[in-house]
């Protein structure tokens, strides 16, 4: 499917790396850095209408898809809507998995899923089996898209005050980028200091963190299992589980000890943005 698409766009027949999903996932994440390096170099990426370097273009791209939330220019002050919304689309590509769109596209269009295209998905989700990889595929789209929409409801809410009608359009980015674990702030970066003592902005970026973060077989395995209680969890869920949990505790508690009296830091703030800051950071690096 993937060797499909990428030999009709560029001619060059991908069949030596179907035989090796690794090679074929590879090839993929890197054929889209590519494309996204090419359209953030152009002039109508930038806001002052000229090019970007194509070393800044690239690594861009390449930390967007990588969704490592490294930027050598700033995502608001460089980059026009057309710049922000490539970058927008290169990180949900890779936090979700080009797999996982290819086989989305192909289930729109009603397309057979070869056996090859599903070895590639088993391995991309991290599967022991290929037994209703398109139905899972389908079921992660959803609970992805499901989850950015509330979220970027909610950012486009709080962020309304300040930015006015175009919070829409940050605000959804935004969620893109968080429930991706990205790092890409798509707004003035000043602004989430603004929001300090806003819990539910806070809340809000936490729990897509959070949840992004456990991943979708965890989730899934909650949600089936969340009325008959923790103890039928898979081993893997509750060790994700719980080590999420001590992470974030430990973390909390541990900023909250070294930065409480520290005036650079959190010294000057009430105690209850306190709390808030030091749960957000604790999120935020777990």
């Amino acid at each position: 499917m993937m060797r499909q698409y990428l030999t009709r766009l560029t001619g060059y027949k991908f069949q030596q790396f179907s035989d090796n999903p690794y090679r074929l996932m590879a090839m993929s994440f890197a054929f889209v850095m590519l494309i996204g390096s090419i359209l953030l170099s152009l002039p109508i990426a930038t806001k002052s209408g000229i090019s970007t370097n194509y070393t800044d273009a690239l690594f861009t791209a390449v930390s967007a898809v990588g969704v490592t939330g490294l930027a050598v220019v700033d995502t608001y002050e460089h980059w026009s809507v057309f710049g922000q919304v490539v970058i927008g689309i290169l990180i949900q590509l890779g936090g979700l998995g080009i797999m996982t769109f290819s086989t989305l596209i192909a289930a729109v269009l009603g397309r057979r899923i070869g056996l090859r295209d599903r070895l590639v998905l088993q391995e991309a989700m991290g599967q022991s089996g290929m037994h209703g990889m398109v139905k899972l595929v389908l079921r992660i789209v959803k609970f992805t898209f499901a989850i950015e929409f509330i979220g970027g409801v909610v950012y486009s809410y709080q962020l309304y005050e300040y930015l006015g009608v175009a919070s829409v359009y940050y605000g959804f980015l935004q969620a893109i980028s968080t429930f991706c674990n990205a790092g890409f702030v798509f707004f003035d970066s000043s602004l989430p200091y603004m929001m300090v003592g806003n819990w539910l902005f806070t809340l809000n970026s936490c729990i897509m963190i959070i949840v992004s973060g456990v991943g979708f077989t965890v989730i899934f395995d909650v949600l089936k299992n969340y009325r008959r209680g923790m103890v039928y969890l898979t081993l893997h869920s509750k060790v994700i589980l719980w080590g999420t949990f001590w992470l974030l505790f430990i973390s909390f508690v541990m900023i909250l000890f070294l930065e409480w009296n520290n005036v650079a830091t959190m010294g000057e703030m009430t105690i209850n943005n306190k709390i808030e800051a030091a749960f957000f950071q604790s999120a935020a690096s777990r």
